[in-house]
């Protein structure tokens, strides 16, 4: 019998001794935990979505009824849009992620480093009353046209939408940000913030 042989047969017999279902519990674990991570990122993909700003200038319609017609294209700062519906539990829970968002943005003097708004689509009045029962400044509501949010690329609420300063294109988070999702919004909106 070689070194080599007499080396290896401790590893084999220790190995035989282990159950067949152990290994296959053991293997079952691995698969499970890969396509865990898998689901994962799947999922954060899915929830962020890139598309071609669709105008030079979007007309958004304020508390009073007047027309405030929005930069799209080629901007100084960029625009982050909260997009919500008063009766849409998620939004709820959205609402600790867009106030880490905004204070996130504020520079040292306090003044946010973009402009952020919130956006609904239906009645302002719900709309309202929402951002005042959570704390915000509530004249940074919006109606914006549904068909606009479709261009916009918001199809499911809650949404933060950001076109970054000079850009061609718009950035959409849909559904309630995650920590990653923070981090992706602070980062589009000003670069300069984390470093």
């Amino acid at each position: 019998m070689s070194a080599a042989t007499a080396q290896e047969s401790p590893v084999r017999e220790s190995r035989s001794e282990n159950p067949i279902w152990l290994r296959y519990l053991a293997l079952g674990l691995v698969i499970v935990a890969a396509a865990t991570l898998v689901g994962f990122f799947q999922r954060e993909l899915k929830r962020t979505r890139r598309y071609a700003i669709p105008s030079e200038t979007a007309a958004f319609h304020t508390l009073t009824g007047e027309t405030d017609t929005i930069p799209l294209l080629a901007r100084e700062t960029a625009l982050v849009l909260f997009a919500l519906d008063a009766s849409c539990a998620h939004c709820d829970d959205a609402v600790p992620t867009w106030k880490e968002v905004l204070g996130r943005l504020r520079k040292p003097g306090g003044e946010p480093s973009s402009e952020v708004l919130f956006v609904a689509f239906n009645y302002l009045e719900p709309a309202d009353a929402f951002l005042i029962d959570h704390g915000f400044d509530n004249s940074l509501l919006r109606r914006i046209p549904p068909e606009f949010g479709e261009l916009l690329g918001i199809d499911m609420l809650p949404a933060t939408v950001v076109v970054p300063a000079k850009q061609e294109e718009v950035f959409v988070w849909r559904g309630v940000l995650t920590a990653r999702g923070i981090e992706w919004v602070v980062d589009l909106a000003d670069p300069g913030v984390g470093q």
